[in-house]
């Protein structure tokens, strides 16, 4: 069986997704806003290991705690290739005024089109890029559907950062939209929701 577990934390309340095994005994991290505390807290009283950090971008928020995280636990990053400069660009670690998030190396690079497998965990990767060029969606056990900061209840990803294009984000969304069936869709921040709500109420569809 696999649980998930949003833990929300850092500077712009970043949410976060601890997905854990309990046949493996093996958890992967969507994005490291903060919360290391939480995420720990829930390793262990679950008696799973931490093997994996899968960023859907590379905006600083998403990955305020990565390194900290590698260090302390030994896992491997996955980002696209394309957001990989975001990971050392001071102008993206350091845009905030005292807050200066540590450079981190990444250990696998995306492309979009792959399929990641941990265990039990089957995660597909889509390439969604409009809010940065290397944004992606991860499609878990084709039941549940992590796309950071490309798609929102009721609304969608910002494009004005360097990166971003609104006609990239609108081709990403429709691409998701033309998926079979639906998923429950966890977004980078506030609240749940679905594709098929979102098919049907997103203002994207407007844009």
């Amino acid at each position: 069986m696999v649980s998930i577990k949003k833990i929300v934390g850092g500077y712009l309340r970043t949410n976060s997704y601890l997905i854990m095994s309990d046949i493996d005994k093996i958890a992967v991290l969507i994005d490291a806003g903060g919360g290391v505390d939480k995420i720990d807290k829930y390793l262990t009283e679950n008696g799973v290991k931490l093997v994996a950090l899968l960023l859907t971008h590379g905006h600083f928020d998403h990955m305020t705690v990565t390194n900290k995280l590698k260090e302390k636990h030994g896992l491997k990053i996955y980002i696209h290739k394309a957001d990989e400069v975001m990971l050392k660009d001071k102008s993206n670690l350091n845009c905030i005024p005292g807050l200066n998030v540590e450079k981190c190396d990444a250990d696998i690079l995306l492309n979009g089109g792959e399929t990641l497998s941990f265990g039990e965990m089957s995660l597909k990767v889509m390439h969604t890029p409009g809010h940065s060029k290397g944004s992606v969606t991860y499609i878990l056990n084709d039941k549940f559907m992590f796309c950071g900061d490309t798609l929102f209840r009721e609304s969608y990803g910002a494009t004005h950062f360097p990166g971003g294009s609104m006609e990239e984000i609108k081709k990403s969304i429709r691409a998701l939209f033309s998926l079979d069936g639906d998923y429950t869709v966890f977004c980078g921040h506030e609240s749940d929701t679905t594709l098929q709500y979102e098919r049907q109420h997103n203002p994207i569809n407007y844009a």
